[in-house]
C-alpha cells in the first residue's frame, strides 16, 4: 500500500493522499517448523553439510535458527503450502538440485510368493466343482430390489447406489443365488437339459464383506448311455457335495449337521435344510420354491469365510485296513419325526471297542411308511459296516457292540427293532 502511494506521488503528482487507516486484527500467525540435519538427510537419503542446508533456507527467507543439530525455521506469510518437516525437505533438495539424490535400489521385504488361505480355499473349490461336470458362471455383482429381496445368507443391510443407472442395477447383492437362477433360467430357455452351475463371489453389506459359494442344478449332473449310469441333480446329490467340500477342508463328517429349514422365500419350505456346523450355520441348501419354477431346481449357497475360519482337523493319510470287515443290517420302527441323520449318529457314538472305533460307516438303504407300522410311524433300515485296523472281529464281539447300539437307539429315540 505504501509503494502505491509512493508510485502516485512521484510519477502522477498525486497531492492530498488520506491516512491510511487499518481496520480490524491481522489474523496471520507465523509458521514454526523444527527437525534436525539427520531427519533432513533420512527423508531425502542424502549427505547434506548442514551449511549447505541453512544457506538454502536463508535464501528462502525462512530466518533458520539453529541449536546443537535442531533447526528452527519461521515460514513466511507468503508460503503457505510449508506444512511440516517433509516440506522443508523438499524445498532442500529443489534449490541443492535433484541430481545430488544418490542412486539406490529400493529396499523390499524378502517375501515368498504363494497363496493366501483364502486363495487357496478358492482354488480348491473352484477346481474340485469343475471336476465334478460344473460350470462357473460371472453375474452381475450389482442387482435390482426384487433380486435384492430374494436374498438367502444374507449377513446386514444391502447398500443402495447413490445414483443407480437402471432400476436393475440398483443394490450391491449381499447374496449370489438369486443371480445365478437367472443364469439357469437363461440356460433352460435355450433348451439346456442339464445344468450345473457354480459361482465364487464377494458379497457385501454395511456391516460386513464376505466370500460366498453358490450353486444350481437340474436334470443330471452326470450321465453315461454307455454303462446305463446317471447322477440325477437331486437334493441328495447336492447334499453329498457339500459334505465332500466340507471333508476336504478338513472338516469331519461327524461335525456337519443338515436342519429342516422353512425358509419361505426362494426354497421349497418341505425340502429345504440349513447346513450347521457345530454351533455355525454356514449355508442353506434344497429345492426351489414350487412358486418359482416347474422344474425341480435344486440350490445351495454357503458362505466361505465362516467356513475359513472354522477349527479344522489335517486330513491324515491312513491305510487301508487288512482286515476283512462286516455287515449287519437292522430295520427300526420310529416316529416320523426322527432323523435318519440322527439315528447314524447315535449308531456312530457307540461303534468303540477295546479305544477302538470298529463301526466305520452307516447307511440308510430302505424307508418303509405304509399298513405295516402305524399312521405315525415309518421303518427304517440301517447297513452298518464295522471293521478292525488291529484283528478280525468275532461274532461275540460284533454283536456285543450292537447290542449297545440297539439299546442307545431305543433310550434316545424311542427305536425298536420291526419284528
Amino acid at each position: 500500500m505504501d509503494r502505491a502511494v509512493q508510485l502516485l506521488k512521484e510519477c502522477a503528482d498525486a497531492k492530498d493522499i488520506e491516512a491510511t487507516v487499518t481496520a480490524g486484527v491481522q489474523s496471520w500467525q507465523p509458521r514454526i517448523i523444527s527437525c534436525t540435519l539427520e531427519e533432513i538427510n533420512h527423508r531425502l537419503g542424502t549427505d547434506f553439510k548442514k551449511e549447505e542446508v541453512l544457506d538454502v533456507l536463508t535464501r528462502l527467507q525462512f530466518a533458520p535458527e539453529t541449536e546443537g543439530s535442531r533447526i528452527t525455521v519461521t515460514i513466511p506469510s507468503w508460503r503457505t503450502d510449508m506444512e511440516g518437516m517433509a516440506d522443508v525437505s523438499e524445498e532442500v533438495i529443489r534449490l541443492l538440485g535433484y541430481d545430488r539424490l544418490p542412486s539406490t535400489l529400493p529396499e523390499m521385504p524378502m517375501t515368498e510368493g504363494k497363496l493366501d488361505p483364502m486363495q487357496r480355499f478358492t482354488r480348491m473349490t473352484r477346481t474340485m466343482f469343475s471336476e465334478l461336470g460344473f460350470q462357473e458362471a460371472l453375474t452381475y455383482t450389482l442387482v435390482s430390489t426384487e433380486k435384492k429381496n430374494d436374498g438367502v445368507m444374507s449377513d446386514g443391510e444391502s447398500i443402495e447406489l447413490a445414483s443407480a443407472l437402471s432400476e436393475q442395477r440398483r443394490w450391491i447383492r449381499t447374496s449370489i443365488l438369486p443371480s445365478l437362477l437367472e443364469a439357469a433360467a437363461y440356460n433352460r430357455s435355450r433348451k439346456a437339459k442339464d445344468i450345473a452351475l457354480f459361482e465364487i463371489s464377494d458379497v457385501e453389506s454395511r456391516d460386513n464383506r464376505s466370500r460366498h459359494l453358490a450353486f444350481v442344478i437340474e436334470g443330471k449332473l452326470q450321465d453315461s448311455e454307455w454303462t446305463h449310469t446317471s447322477l440325477p441333480a437331486d437334493f441328495y446329490t447336492a447334499k453329498g457335495i457339500v459334505e465332500s467340500w466340507l471333508t476336504r477342508q478338513g472338516i469331519d463328517s461327524a461335525r456337519i449337521r443338515f436342519e429342516k429349514s422353512t425358509d419361505g422365500g426362494l426354497f421349497h419350505p418341505a425340502r429345504t435344510a440349513k447346513i450347521r456346523i457345530g454351533r455355525d450355520i454356514i449355508g442353506i441348501l434344497g429345492e426351489i420354491h414350487p412358486s418359482r419354477g416347474k422344474e425341480r431346481t435344486v440350490m445351495a449357497e454357503i458362505n466361505m469365510t465362516a467356513v475359513l475360519g472354522l477349527k479344522k482337523s489335517k486330513v491324515r493319510f491312513k491305510p487301508v485296513s487288512k482286515y476283512p470287515s462286516v455287515d449287519r443290517d437292522i430295520a427300526l420302527v420310529l416316529k416320523r419325526s426322527v432323523l435318519a441323520g440322527d439315528l447314524m449318529e447315535t449308531v456312530l457314538r457307540q461303534g468303540r471297542l477295546d479305544k477302538e472305533t470298529v463301526i466305520r460307516d452307516v447307511q440308510v438303504f430302505d424307508v418303509y411308511e405304509g399298513d405295516r407300522v402305524a399312521a405315525d410311524e415309518k421303518s427304517l433300515a440301517l447297513r452298518i459296516v464295522f471293521q478292525s485296523d488291529k484283528k478280525t472281529l468275532t461274532e461275540e464281539e460284533i454283536s456285543s457292540v450292537m447290542t449297545k447300539v440297539l439299546a442307545d437307539l431305543e433310550k434316545k429315540h424311542d427305536a425298536r427293532l420291526r419284528g
